[in-house]
């Protein structure tokens, strides 16, 4: 290949260009589209390879993403299934998802894109979105013993109010100074807390406002029995238990009984 058809094609590879409302992984598509027509029209011995796909990173960090959130949504619904009905853990299990698909949104809305800081910011907010709507919940069962369903979703949310909300705040605290970095690095790690503390916000009113309603509904759909006879299969399982180590213990005949 003679030097003058090497600047061609590199100045010709250098016009693909991309804003920041272009999505990473389409330009790619496209310039490998013109440079798989550039290979046809120009066989062996000639040779066109990318030598700086930045794309394959980010298509690894949305596969990361992606697998977390699947696997931690089946963790937590199956650990919530253990202490809660089957419909109340679909509901605790459904912040996660409804916190992420609401900071898309509002990433669109602030014009914040999806690149690889970002990526990280919304790996970071996966272990800790689910904390509010688990400890909200908990606080709701406790008060069903004592009130019906739609007073305790009201009472269980109000009581938990200060000390979920205290704990947001604490998370502002140790990110939000990231927000006022100077120079280049400022403007980087800026979109992490970002992200971050939109995720932990969303995750906070779906916390108070989404899920007492949905536990008022599952619970009040139920049938209704006598408080503190909710089906927990740990505590059956702990009483059961119990139970037959009292049977155990309580007749030794051959052996004190202490």
């Amino acid at each position: 290949m003679s030097p003058p058809l090497l600047t061609a094609i590199r100045r010709r590879l250098s016009r693909c260009p991309k804003s920041k409302k272009v999505d990473s992984i389409r330009v790619f598509e496209a310039v490998e589209t013109g440079l798989n027509a550039e290979r046809a029209a120009y066989p062996a011995p000639f040779r066109i390879t990318v030598t700086n796909n930045m794309t394959e990173l980010v298509e690894e960090r949305l596969n990361l993403i992606a697998e977390n959130i699947a696997v931690g949504l089946v963790l937590v619904f199956i650990t919530m299934w253990l202490f809660f009905s089957l419909r109340e853990a679909l509901s605790i299990s459904a912040a996660l998802p409804v916190s992420f698909l609401g900071t898309l949104f509002a990433m669109s809305v602030f014009g914040i894109t999806i690149n690889m800081i970002t990526l990280v910011a919304l790996l970071m907010a996966v272990g800790l979105i689910m904390d509010d709507s688990i400890v909200i919940a908990e606080n709701i069962d406790k008060w069903r013993a004592r009130v019906g369903p739609a007073e305790a979703a009201a009472r269980g949310a109000m009581e938990v109010l200060p000390g979920v909300v205290s704990s947001f705040l604490t998370t502002v605290c140790v990110f939000g100074p990231l927000l006022f970095l100077a120079g280049d690095m400022g403007q980087i790690l800026r979109f992490i807390p970002m992200v971050l503390l939109i995720t932990l916000a969303i995750s906070l009113f779906e916390g108070f406002f989404i899920l007492p309603h949905h536990l008022n509904h599952d619970a009040a759909s139920k049938p209704v029995s006598k408080p503190g006879t909710k089906p927990r299969r740990i505590k059956s399982a702990s009483q059961r238990g119990a139970l037959n180590g009292s049977k155990n213990t309580a007749f030794c005949p051959s052996r004190p009984c202490w």
